[in-house]
């Protein structure tokens, strides 16, 4: 579990894209890596130095001063400073000279060792990352300066950063073309998780991305396959649930028995009505392009719809046309199961139901609410699921048989919005239907 938490920690700074995180990587190791040689190449110059150039400076060092002489000759030194790459300072009483033109305190420097050479005392140290080999006289002191052996010159310090640019920017098109059909193989799957079942991928490579593509076409065959034949057979059933119903409600017309043809007509309706909302819901569930949409005035649906409903007591607020582009035979669809739903459970309520249209800067509220017995908080989320009802007694009185709100939010979702189910108990139930702006059931040039 510690794992896992930490890893979550550390997703929130990476970045999403793939391609970023790799070449992160890439250079991350590529730095240590660098890092890494360079010190092993600096350590092993620096005791190279130390253990085998040193010595022949220091034996090339004593041969000048043997020709710089004693007491020090400052001509000569100052000619021996013009060929040698080696700065020169000679200091006594009366005389500070320097071949660079700078002058130092003696004692800043950080002596390392000590040691003879040619029955000469000398002593050897750094200082601000030079080496300085000191020699004393009775009357003066030479000192030469030469620069550490690590310490190169100018641009040849930013030769290992331009080194390790141009590796990076190379590995990043390099990485840029192995991930490539990383964005067609995400746009294809989009196209087909929207139903747009017959578009295809086409990643011309042989590698797991290229096998990855051929799969999710065969996928995509496969869905398109079994959707197929789902929609013949609702086709079927709905062809073979209507020839029977439909001589049923011939045979029905012939009873002589007034209240039981009613009772029959009504009984017919309702199982009609029924495999009618089973189908669209069915096709609903399909991601397919089953809406025909086309622009037209909401507020004049609603008051179509609402017609029947408003000499019981409907109230109706819808001001202005509302020119929305959506699926009109389904919105309409969506709006009369609205209003069975608020008249079913709330009839005997003081105030009669009441249906809103109400355009906001977020997108477009269709509301319908009644003050019925309500609904425990508890039941909420179920009742806009297939089948559920929250009496179980299955009767006209008490309503259909749970397929209403389910069929009313399946035609929200498929139009890209959601529905709000709110209640309490002997307070009603408001049902709202929001159409968000951005789901395109607006358009700026019909507003």
């Amino acid at each position: 579990m510690r794992l896992v938490l930490r890893g979550g920690a550390i997703e929130k700074y990476l970045p999403r894209s793939i391609k970023a995180r790799v070449s992160l990587l890439f250079l991350a190791m590529t730095t240590v890596i660098a890092l890494v040689v360079a010190g092993i190449i600096a350590w092993a110059l620096r005791d190279h130095f130390h253990q085998t150039v040193r010595p022949h400076l220091e034996q090339y060092l004593e041969y000048v001063r043997a020709d710089i002489g004693n007491p020090p000759d400052l001509a000569r030194a100052h000619e021996l400073a013009q060929h040698v790459p080696v700065e020169i300072m000679v200091q006594g009483p009366g005389v500070q000279w320097s071949s660079s033109g700078r002058q130092m305190n003696l004692d800043s420097i950080n002596i390392r060792r000590r040691f003879m050479l040619n029955g000469v005392q000398y002593f050897s140290g750094d200082y601000a990352e030079r080496e300085y080999l000191v020699t004393r006289y009775p009357e003066s002191t030479l000192v030469f300066s030469v620069p550490h052996p690590h310490q190169e010159v100018g641009w040849r310090r930013a030769v290992p950063i331009i080194v390790l640019l141009i590796l990076f920017f190379g590995f990043y098109h390099v990485m840029r073309y192995f991930f490539a059909p990383v964005a067609t193989l995400k746009e294809g799957i989009q196209k087909i998780g929207s139903g747009a079942l017959g578009h295809r991928i086409v990643v011309p490579r042989r590698d797991e991305l290229g096998e990855l593509a051929v799969s999710i076409n065969a996928m995509a065959d496969d869905i398109e396959k079994i959707l197929s034949a789902k929609r013949e057979l609702l086709l079927a059933i709905s062809h073979e649930l209507r020839s029977p119903l439909t001589r049923a409600k011939l045979s029905a017309a012939m009873v002589e028995d007034v209240r039981q043809r009613t009772d029959l007509e009504l009984d017919l309706n309702e199982v009609d009505r029924l495999i009618e909302e089973l189908l669209e819901a069915e096709r609903l569930s399909v991601q397919h392009d089953v809406l025909h949409k086309s622009y037209f005035d909401l507020c004049r649906l609603v008051r179509e719809v609402g017609a029947p409903f408003l000499a019981q007591g409907l109230i109706v607020s819808c001001d202005g046309g509302i020119t929305v582009y959506a699926d009109e035979v389904r919105i309409r669809l969506l709006v009369r199961n609205l209003l069975d739903n608020a008249y079913t459970h709330g009839a005997n309520a003081a105030r009669s139901p009441q249906i809103s249209v109400e355009v906001r800067e977020t997108g477009v509220f269709l509301q319908v609410s009644d003050e019925g017995c309500g609904v425990d908080a508890t039941q909420l989320t179920q009742l806009a699921q297939p089948f559920y009802r929250a009496d179980p007694a299955r009767s006209r009185a008490t309503g259909g048989y749970g397929l209403g709100l389910y069929l009313c939010r399946k035609i929200v979702e498929a139009h890209g919005g959601r529905l709000e189910i709110t209640s309490e108990i002997n307070a009603g139930l408001m049902v709202r239907a929001i159409f968000p702006r951005d789901s395109g059931i607006i358009s700026a040039a019909r507003e």
